[in-house]
């Protein structure tokens, strides 16, 4: 566990310095959204810092990034914010399909259906994890 802690941190430096290299870099923007959102280290975890990298990700990405935008729908449902993480989620899920990209919109159509249930995305997973 403190291998994986190690390459988190060791990824959070590289995406630091690939935004401070680039600025409008948003895929490394998005990457660390998930890494804030999703860490269990609790020196990591910050929904705060997530939800600023996902919105700066999706406006530098003009919202024409369904990824980026899945990300942005699971920042607001850990912030509780159920019925802006479906809106947010279903234009994700439209693009993804736009796109013909069916594994990520299946991806995000089992996201939404959590959000309807009002569980954020890391209850989605700890349930998953359980199983």
């Amino acid at each position: 566990n403190e291998q994986k802690a190690g390459k988190v941190k060791e990824a959070i430096i590289s995406y630091k310095k690939a935004i401070a290299f680039n600025p409008k870099h948003y895929w490394a923007m998005n990457k660390l959204a998930h890494i804030y959102l999703l860490s269990e280290d609790p020196s990591i975890h910050s929904i705060d810092k997530a939800f600023a990298m996902a919105k700066n990700a999706c406006e530098l990405s003009y919202y024409r990034q369904a990824s980026v935008i899945k990300t942005l729908a699971m920042v607001y449902s850990e912030q509780r914010k159920f019925s802006k993480a479906v809106e947010i989620a279903m234009d994700a899920s439209r693009l993804a399909e736009q796109n013909d990209d069916l594994v990520l919109a299946t991806k995000i159509k089992n996201e939404i259906a959590l959000y309807k249930q009002q569980k954020s995305i890391t209850e989605g997973i700890v349930r998953k994890r359980k199983m």
